[in-house]
């Protein structure tokens, strides 16, 4: 019962903040009445078509005051000055600014607007028309989104916006880069995230872009729309457009706001008190006494010889910052926009902490008529500073299990260690010492330099040169002292030092013809080559036995050993060619053809060259007769596609054998890497089926996809022959399907004069699985050699992401036990109180011949809704995401569980005569020989991972036009905002979200950076 109370408790802790959304939800539409003496305006509004308009906004501008149009498209509106400025505003139509001028009587007609007829989105190399694409691609006004939900990263705009595109974060801390995927898992050894595209520049990186600074986002998921990027668009392609200068006045833009961050599910701690008692049970279990006297227990209950690891460890609140400031202006000659970011995140864990800054500058400039120059440089700095939270060693796993009983500190001043179990724990406050000696630094500066030259040869014909060079650095040097966690592991101090430096140019030339032929005929075509080089540099030492703990890293010569474990020098080069074509006939029927040829230094020479082709069609119904005259109906296409994109995500010179070398003290050690001089490239064949409708005036606009892909020749290692000498080594053999639909809903339910309401839902389902492992013995492999990775297998013919271990069915009760028709293992040995587990093969004993798929960590299905809301000049924004159908390996509750700790669920153990039918085991001999947390999963630790995350609220206030203009100011807005408001979960652990980062091995908690809700108060200015 104490276990399910604690369970009731933290689940209502989790929703415990769902009365501050109540709150301001109603907030919202309190009404704000009020009248005056005015002038009536009356009138009609129209479309080109002369048919009425039902519904139209009409807003006398720098007020509130306004109303909608009636049934018949008429409307009137009583005004404060002859002299305003009316607002007529209506989805899929041009708003309109209209002078009163002194009349009574205004009519209007609107046009429709060009995002529903000739809206230009960004595609692979070029623009085309929204109406004429063909492919799944998928895009956001990251402008229009920011104004709704502040965003430090850009990750932040897409999550949950873009069905296909699962965003998750991969922890809590300060300024963690959170995992992106495009439909799925497409690799075993190159497994990456999707190709970033900045202003048409292949290679971006989302961290080093301001959300500020973008205008648009586009998103390629199949082939068809990403083949012309070849070896490189398996994984997806984001597309990012920044926001471009604009001729006209210097304008400044201001965008910040402070943070008050909170643990968003702090982790329980047994009262000190039952855990002293709980500890008496596990000595006498053991050792036939106990630890702890009555007089103790009651000084540990008036909090006498006590520590709060837990409290001193994650703290009640952090404070954050962001600011950022762009100023824009020029001529119709040359523009300029500059902006600049700072950004302190400060963690509510121990003295974690990172600071960014980001910068940009760009500039265009019409040389002539034709001739069309522009330049962009961008870049960040990054600088953090954290401690260890994940895998076996993590610091919140720590803090729950190193007992209160025990003082951080000897009479000495030195760091208590092990605990009274004997089981040799690290003290967690050792994580948080070595912080506060600040002998570690870890900074990351990327630059990039971007600029092109277009010329218009001859009308609709253009040829652009693209030219870009990128520097990057990566520096790291931590020292651990004796007293650090690698001191304690290895007995000694410890330094690390870590330089990588990277240079890569890169260069494009396209050829673009638009042409409208007729009304019934238009094309768009584009041809291109592109070269690129790229060189990086890597070096990595590290040391033991330190002579001096304070000069650490900076000198690491100064020490009982000291080695060179990484010098790597490397090159590469590659050169493309492509084209796509892209014909509309009569509005109606579409085709696109793509093709892209790469050559590549990365492998070798008989196999650095291969084609990426791809087509697609679609049929825009709506056109037809039998459905041009249904006025309910504004779209209705079908859409086909197929193309083959490559991953080229190959480490350089995987092709040649190589001799690895580690330096140290005097001598080299070399290690015989294999080469294949056979490798390929991994290529995904992807086929798309679409449907595109929207009614109503663009009121309702509907998306459907499915998808079937396979990545053939997938990289994996294999068994090779005897006669080599080696094991292993890569060969392409592996097969991967990935197979989901997905669906994007917009809703506008409500547009009426003072209030507005949009509703965008995506949802996506996937299921990835292993079709063929290649050259192995077995129907399934290990995933890697690293730690967590033993609690999975792949499977041929089963989903990545299965969990792999011991099936268990509780706990071996008294009754069991004694109960002698009840079979029982000859080995292990087990008692009442042990584990009980399932013989597979019935063989008598519990051994690795009985480990069975436990569970399966990938989501089934995710989904987001977003809705926006405005009520005059108010706004309001409510977020939410769910993944569902999956399951999580608590990691941290099977440790916890296996030795003595304060962990609330050990209350809950078997108990002889009093709590035989409990899942844990009891204390004593035998309890568990078989498992061990660190290397076997247990089912009794697979739990269910679906989550329902309510992710943000922001409400925000428009200062009216009027008011701002005494005060010289264009905008202004103030808002607050709530994130990671609350989880609905019956995952026991800490938030289910950041388990499911990892894409090979989703579902385990590995005791990460817990998550924090964050409180923000901001403010954006125009000048």
């Amino acid at each position: 019962m104490k276990l399910l109370k604690s369970k009731i408790l933290r689940d209502a802790s989790r929703i415990k903040s769902l009365p501050i959304c109540i709150f301001m939800f109603f907030f919202l539409f309190t009404p704000f009445v009020y009248s005056q003496s005015r002038k009536q305006i009356t009138g009609s509004v129209q479309d080109v078509q002369g048919n009425p308009l039902i519904g139209v906004s009409i807003l006398e501008t720098g007020t509130s005051n306004g109303t909608i149009t009636d049934m018949n498209g008429t409307y009137s509106l009583n005004i404060s000055s002859t002299n305003a400025t009316l607002r007529f505003s209506y989805i899929g139509y041009e708003e309109q600014l209209i002078k009163i001028q002194g009349r009574n009587v205004i009519n209007v007609k609107m046009n429709e607007e060009t995002s529903n007829l000739d809206e230009v989105v960004v595609v692979g190399y070029g623009v085309q028309r929204k109406s004429d694409l063909t492919g799944a691609i998928s895009s956001i006004n990251a402008a229009e989104t920011l104004k709704k939900m502040p965003a430090a990263q850009v990750a932040d705009l897409l999550q949950g916006r873009i069905a296909g595109l699962s965003i998750v974060n991969s922890s809590g801390a300060a300024g963690a880069a959170p995992t992106l995927r495009v439909r799925g898992v497409n690799s075993i050894k190159a497994d990456g995230g999707p190709l970033v595209v900045i202003d048409g520049f292949p290679g971006g990186n989302l961290s080093a872009i301001n959300p500020a600074d973008i205008k648009s986002i586009e998103v390629l998921k199949d082939a068809s729309s990403t083949a012309i990027y070849g070896s490189r668009g398996a994984n997806g392609v984001i597309l990012i457009t920044t926001k471009s200068p604009k001729e006209g006045k210097l304008s400044v833009d201001y965008n910040g706001y402070i943070v008050a961050g909170t643990p968003a599910d702090k982790p329980s701690i047994m009262p000190v008190n039952e855990f002293a008692r709980m500890a008496n049970d596990w000595n006498q279990a053991y050792y036939g006494k106990d630890l702890y006297t009555e007089r103790q227990i009651t000084n540990f209950t008036n909090g006498y010889d006590t520590y709060d690891y837990m409290g001193n460890i994650i703290n009640d609140y952090a404070i954050s910052h962001s600011h950022d400031i762009s100023i824009k202006g020029g001529n119709d000659k040359m523009s300029f926009l500059f902006s600049t970011q700072y950004i302190h995140n400060k963690g509510i864990a121990g003295h974690s902490t990172n600071d960014r800054w980001n910068y940009r500058l760009k500039v265009d400039a019409n040389i002539t008529k034709k001739l069309k120059f522009g330049a962009n440089f961008y870049g960040m700095i990054n600088s953090a500073a954290g401690n260890n939270f994940s895998g076996q060693y993590s610091l919140l796993t720590l803090a729950q299990q190193f007992p209160q009983t025990v003082l951080p500190y000897d009479k000495e001043g030195n760091l208590t260690q092990g605990t009274i179990d004997n089981t040799g724990i690290y003290n967690p406050i050792g994580f948080i010492d070595e912080q506060k000696r600040n002998n570690n630094e870890d900074m990351t500066f990327n630059n990039w330099l971007q600029a092109y030259i277009s010329y218009e040869i001859i009308p609709g014909l253009t040829f652009r040169n693209e030219q870009q060079i990128n520097i990057g650095n990566r520096f790291y040097g931590t020292t651990s002292s004796k007293q650090s966690m690698n001191g304690f592991l290895k007995g000694k101090s410890l330094a690390t030092y870590y330089d990588a430096n990277s240079w890569g140019w890169r260069m494009t030339n396209t050829l673009n013809y638009t042409k409208e032929l007729n009304k019934n005929n238009r094309i768009n075509a584009t041809i291109g080559v592109e070269e690129s080089l790229s060189r990086s540099y890597i070096m990595r030492q590290t040391a033991e036995g330190l002579t001096s703990e304070s000069i650490g890293w900076k000198n690491m010569m100064l020490a009982e050993t000291s080695k060179l474990e990484d010098n790597e020098v490397s090159k590469t080069t590659a050169i493309s060619y492509f084209g796509r074509i892209n014909y509309v006939l009569m509005n109606r029927y579409m085709a696109t053809v793509t093709f892209r040829r790469d050559g590549s230094s990365l492998l070798s020479y008989d196999h650095r060259w291969d084609n990426f082709p791809s087509f697609s069609l679609a049929w825009n119904l709506k056109e037809e007769s039998f459905l041009k005259n249904i006025n309910s109906l504004d779209q209705l296409k079908l859409r086909y596609g197929y193309g083959v994109s490559g991953n080229q995500a190959v480490a350089a010179y995987s092709a040649y054998t190589q001799y690895d070398a580690t330096i140290g003290n005097g001598q080299i050690a070399y290690t015989l890497v294999p080469g294949n001089p056979i490798l390929k490239w991994e290529k995904t064949h992807q086929h798309n089926y679409g449907v595109d409708a929207a009614f109503l005036n663009g009121r309702i606009s509907f998306t459907f996809d499915y998808y079937d892909k396979k990545t053939k020749d997938a990289i994996n290692t294999v068994v090779l022959p005897a006669d080599t000498g080696l094991s292993s080594g890569l060969r392409n053999a592996a097969e991967i399907s990935n197979k989901g639909f997905e669906i994007t809903l917009g809703i506008t339910p409500i547009t009426a004069k003072d209030f507005y309401w949009k509703a965008d839902i995506s949802l996506a389902h996937n299921k990835a699985k292993i079709e063929k492992l290649g050259d192995i013995d077995s129907d399934f492999m290990e995933i890697g050699t690293g730690w967590g990775n033993s609690f999975y297998r792949y499977f041929v013919g089963e989903p990545i992401g299965a969990i792999y271990g011991l099936q268990s069915t509780g706990v071996w009760s008294t009754e069991e036990y004694n109960n002698p028709d009840i079979k029982k293992p000859t080995s292990p040995t087990v008692r009442p109180g042990s584990y009980k587990y399932v013989d597979q093969n019935d063989s008598g004993t519990i051994d690795a011949d009985d480990y069975v798929i436990i569970g399966n960590g990938q989501p089934k299905f995710n989904w987001g809704m977003n809705n926006s809301f405005t009520y005059k000049n108010f706004d309001l924004n409510i977020f939410l995401i769910g993944f569902h159908g999956f399951d999580i390996y608590n990691y941290p509750r099977a440790r916890l569980t296996s030795s003595l700790s304060p962990f609330p669920e050990l209350a809950e153990r078997w108990i002889a005569g009093k709590n035989e039918n409990a899942i844990i085991a009891g204390f004593g001999k035998d309890r568990d020989a078989i498992t061990s947390p660190e290397t076997v999963a247990s089912s009794t630790f697979v739990e269910k991972g679906d989550f329902v995350k309510l992710k943000s609220i922001t409400l925000g206030y428009n200062f009216s036009k009027g008011l701002l203009s005494k005060i010289n100011l264009s905008a202004a807005r103030v808002y607050f905002s709530i994130k990671n408001v609350c989880t609905i979960t019956k995952y026991s652990g800490n938030d289910p979200e950041l388990s499911i980062s990892n894409p090979l091995r989703p579902g385990l908690d590995m005791g990460t950076y817990p998550s924090q809700r964050e409180y923000l108060l901001g403010l954006n200015v125009s000048f």
